[in-house]
């Protein structure tokens, strides 16, 4: 067999474990367009284990990924070590990937998603990509010790600038761009930053616990209950 030895830390044998390889065919459903966006983001293709792809997170993730792969339709096993990590094989899903501009060099050369993800999915699938690459921070404005000092929640996601520049073409909010080693998308007006949170978890199935409980933490910074 192909791949990294049974030995490797986290390791799941990819081979003969049941998936839904045509699960990502048509992006026509949320939990495709956010299941696409975590593999955009925390995802990968694998080089050697033929038809492999991969989701690594966070060992406390471990329940979410189980969650992914139920709705993906596998029955093997999400290993934590490290990292929690899903690996399986599927020619035909990752074939789809293959369709969608995803590559084993992804951080440097992930398209956006034009054409591929409706409009009326695209917040599922940029909260599948910000369960990966985004985050809720302050940021402060003013002059430390004058009046006009404040804090302000930001939302940021880093992607490929191809990606970015996808992103900022469906949020419901103006967002700022720059680059630093990678595209960083950011949104700070606070009005702006409550609507892309409410935008972004909109009728949602799914989404990462802890980054779904820090927005509903910070979120009454914004003078409101989420």
């Amino acid at each position: 067999m192909s791949g990294k030895p049974q030995s490797h830390p986290g390791y799941i044998s990819p081979k003969t474990t049941p998936v839904d390889d045509h699960f990502l065919n048509r992006i026509d459903h949320q939990d495709k367009a956010y299941v696409l966006g975590m593999i955009c983001s925390d995802g990968y293709l694998t080089s050697r284990d033929g038809g492999g792809i991969g989701i690594d997170l966070k060992p406390g993730d471990a329940t979410h990924l189980v969650k992914i792969a139920e709705i993906i339709g596998y029955e093997g096993e999400v290993k934590t070590y490290r990292l929690s990590r899903l690996k399986f094989t599927s020619w035909p899903m990752r074939e789809a990937l293959r369709g969608y501009g995803l590559t084993t060099r992804k951080s440097h050369d992930l398209p956006g998603m034009e054409g591929v993800v409706p409009p009326s999915l695209a917040h599922h699938f940029v909260r599948g990509l910000f369960d990966g690459d985004g985050s809720w921070s302050y940021s402060y404005e003013g002059s430390k010790g004058l009046e006009s000092y404040r804090r302000k929640l930001t939302w940021h996601l880093r992607s490929t600038p191809a990606m970015c520049h996808y992103v900022m073409s469906v949020l419901p909010v103006p967002a700022s761009y720059r680059f630093s080693k990678t595209g960083i998308v950011r949104v700070k007006r606070q009005a702006d930053v409550e609507r892309v949170g409410e935008w972004m978890y909109q009728d949602a199935n799914l989404s990462l616990e802890r980054k779904h409980r820090r927005w509903i933490e910070l979120c009454p910074a914004l003078g409101n209950e989420c």
